[in-house]
């Protein structure tokens, strides 16, 4: 599926409202001042509209806002010096979360 970004503004929009936090999407501080970095835009919940996800490599934590109301999801998985690949492998419309670990070729 392809879509367009939507955009930082919207993420900082969205997820500050949700959250209450304010953080800007380049530099995410969840105490521990992990880095995230923007993982992409895929439809998670199957409604049709990209969903917007930051990915910290550190954590292995993946912070998503769902469409349509931006309601924000936060997921532990993964381990340090995976990369995100997120992807609808099962085929059911929606995007699973899934990393490649570039050290062990899987």
């Amino acid at each position: 599926m392809t879509t367009a970004w939507v955009g930082a503004a919207l993420w900082n929009t969205a997820w500050a409202a949700s959250t209450g936090d304010g953080v800007p999407v380049s530099a995410v501080d969840d105490g521990l001042a992990l880095t995230w970095l923007i993982a992409g835009a895929n439809d998670y919940n199957g409604d049709g509209q990209a969903d917007p996800v930051l990915w910290s490599c550190l954590s292995s934590q993946w912070r998503i806002l769902l469409s349509p109301a931006w309601t924000p999801m936060t997921v532990a998985f993964g381990q340090y010096g995976d990369l995100p690949a997120p992807g609808d492998y099962d085929g059911n419309g929606a995007a699973e979360i899934a990393v490649y670990r570039p050290y062990s070729g899987m």
